[in-house]
């Protein structure tokens, strides 16, 4: 990104979707969910090619993340892209269920 800082990640709750918007760029970088109470199913990302190159995937499901963790609830992973960003980043597996934590290894 230009100026190097991450971008916003914002959760859309009609549309059931984290997503990034970048200035002058129309399209929509976005993480479909399935927030069913304490268990958010991350199922599919989308990420146009306007934006690529740019760390937007990853800031996408880094932002989805944390505000998952702040929630107190925990993540499924079924995106193979969320699941390649868990596996490189075991950091952030803390907020991924348990059930689901060994497919991360």
């Amino acid at each position: 990104m230009a100026d190097s800082s991450p971008p916003d990640v914002t959760y859309d709750a009609d549309a059931k979707r984290f997503e990034v918007r970048l200035p002058g760029i129309d399209d929509v970088a976005f993480l479909e969910v399935d927030p069913r109470d304490r268990l958010w199913t991350f199922t599919h990302t989308e990420v146009p090619a306007s934006f690529r190159g740019r760390g937007v995937g990853s800031a996408l499901v880094h932002g989805a993340l944390q505000r998952v963790r702040q929630l107190g609830a925990q993540v499924r992973p079924v995106c193979p892209f969320v699941i390649d960003y868990l596996r490189q980043n075991p950091g952030e597996r803390d907020v991924v269920h348990p059930r689901f934590r060994s497919g991360l290894e």
